[in-house]
């Protein structure tokens, strides 16, 4: 059992490691970076309550339930071709400034993420392709598992990305405004 409860790492690589029992990194530390490239977390894993700069868990295989309640992530967070085959919790998680990429990654009917907080609307073209990409895979994956209220709330939000890329002030980027403004999206019951 690895037990990693409240540690502070500079920059770390657990890379390619394997972990048979259980794993926790309840209330860690992670601000430089840590990388979870091809991982494989063989029973439950806790990251709950982690603080992470950039992170990545690329091809990294979660076979038990892994717990990423009210994660903060502060920057890149990326989940390139990760399996989840029990589920996923990013409830109360904090995507402070990035979406985090799911491509590619096979994620579980059970995955939750109520109370996530998503990154504000881009500000540059560069992040408002990168939070499309996302939001699409994300949007995607909700439609596969026939999550309709999510598949939407991403859908809305690769809307508002994309108005970034919209020239400012055309008849397109009016209704993009306009949509959003008069019922957000669709999603809104007060503003119909």
């Amino acid at each position: 059992w690895a037990d990693f409860c409240s540690a502070h790492f500079s920059f770390v690589s657990f890379a390619f490691s394997r972990f048979s029992s259980a794993a926790d990194f309840k209330s860690s530390m992670f601000p430089y970076g840590a990388s979870f490239r091809g991982v494989w977390f063989c029973t439950e894993v806790e990251f709950n309550s982690v603080e992470f700069g950039r992170v990545e868990f690329v091809s990294t295989s979660f076979k038990g339930v892994v717990n990423f309640t009210s994660v903060v992530f502060g920057a890149e967070s990326t989940f390139l071709n990760a399996e989840f085959a029990e589920g996923g919790v990013f409830a109360a998680a904090r995507f402070k400034v990035h979406v985090p990429d799911f491509r590619g990654a096979k994620l579980h009917e059970a995955n939750e993420w109520h109370g996530a907080i998503w990154p504000s609307a881009p500000r540059n073209r560069v992040s408002a392709q990168q939070q499309i990409y996302a939001y699409e895979r994300l949007k995607a994956e909700m439609e596969r598992l026939k999550k309709y209220d999510d598949e939407q709330f991403f859908y809305s939000k690769e809307l508002r990305a994309k108005r970034a890329l919209i020239v400012d002030y055309t008849a397109a980027w009016y209704l993009n405004f306009l949509y959003e403004i008069l019922s957000s999206y669709g999603q809104s019951v007060a503003r119909p």
